[in-house]
């Protein structure tokens, strides 16, 4: 399998089974306000004279992270760095590297009371305050190392680790996302500006590499299904298939109706076309008007026999839609479609009796 996956288990990270005692507590405070407003207001009253804004970008196929030190409303200096590829990082190790930048900067400064570490992503905070094991907490593992050596530098020093959402014209939000960017295009801090931790590469994540590999089995996938002969018939009908939307939507009706649809769709449906194919009826021909061919079309669109079943069902679709595509469009489509198949009887014989479906099917 690891030959399969191509998976380099050397360049792997390592999720340890356990990180901290059981009695370790995060020696930083967190606050996450209840809405944006909320947060935003807490940034433009927050007191401390040092404030750290830390972000995580994904751009340009990398992931960049920053952090940006302002104490007493001036912007004094800011680290940026580039994870690596999105094959092999996620925007959350940004957010979470953003926070070893940070206790960098936090080094580098002199008598320092109360500061402020403002994140805009609040999954970072909550990891930061959390002793759980998961992928890039040998991120965060190193910034709670980072933050403990500070304490005999900045004695007393208190922190607070709070939310402040991006995309609302905070001063050190922007700077900091500004940062980031420029992390993911190349330009970065130089390497001894960097903690010591960032100056090799990092391992990769295994969010990561999973992502990278689920993504490139959908393209394999896909182009699978493209060469496949049911392509293209099956695409005139409900285009974009194989769809997650659309298979969520028929999940929601019960298992016979499902069937229904599917076989509709593929032409294996118990019309007189399919079953004479396969050896089942002496004839093609529609045993309901003996004038054409049943087929899927047919059934559905033509035979004079189900007019009266079918202006009902016509009667609740849009004009655009009363087509063969248009009825298998919207789920609510479908199951009109469906009380139409019902209320004609015709695949008795194979479904039993079919129930209506109502508005809240």
């Amino acid at each position: 399998m690891i030959h399969e996956y191509r998976l380099k288990p050397a360049q792997m990270e390592k999720i340890e089974a356990t990180r901290q005692s059981n009695k370790w507590e995060p020696g930083f405070a967190t606050r996450i306000a209840g809405s944006k407003d909320v947060a935003e207001a807490e940034d433009r009253g927050d007191k401390a004279a040092v404030q750290i804004y830390t972000d995580g970008s994904g751009l340009g196929g990398k992931i960049g992270a920053s952090a940006v030190l302002i104490r007493r409303g001036v912007e004094k200096r800011q680290l940026r760095f580039c994870l690596g590829t999105m094959r092999k990082h996620t925007v959350y190790e940004g957010e979470c590297v953003g926070l070893v930048l940070a206790m960098e900067l936090l080094r580098r400064e002199r008598g320092v009371e109360e500061v402020s570490i403002c994140v805009d992503s609040q999954a970072a905070i909550m990891a930061a305050a959390s002793n759980k094991r998961g992928p890039g907490h040998h991120i965060l593992d190193e910034f709670h190392r980072q933050q403990a050596s500070l304490i005999g530098k900045h004695q007393n020093m208190a922190m607070l680790i709070r939310w402040t959402p991006g995309h609302r014209d905070i001063t050190g939000n922007e700077a900091a996302d500004t940062a980031a960017r420029k992390a993911t295009e190349g330009d970065t801090s130089a390497v001894h500006q960097l903690p010591k931790y960032l100056r090799n590469q990092l391992p990769d994540s295994r969010s990561a590499v999973q992502q990278a590999f689920n993504a490139k089995l959908k393209r394999l996938a896909a182009k699978v299904w493209e060469r496949s002969p049911r392509y293209e018939r099956m695409n005139r009908i409900v285009p974009g298939l194989p769809s997650a939307s659309y298979f969520n939507s028929i999940a929601k009706l019960p298992r016979k109706h499902t069937s229904i649809i599917t076989q509709l769709i593929t032409g294996h449906a118990p019309l007189n076309k399919h079953l004479h194919r396969i050896g089942k009826a002496d004839s093609a021909t529609c045993p309901c008007c003996h004038e054409h061919e049943e087929t899927t079309t047919h059934f559905l669109l033509h035979c004079p026999v189900h007019r009266q079943a079918r202006a009902l069902m016509m009667a609740e679709i849009s004009d655009d839609e009363q087509n063969l595509a248009g009825l298998f469009a919207t789920h609510e489509n479908r199951k009109q479609l469906l009380n139409f198949i019902s209320q004609t009887t015709r695949f008795r014989a194979v479904f039993s009796t079919l129930a209506q479906l109502q508005a809240q099917d």
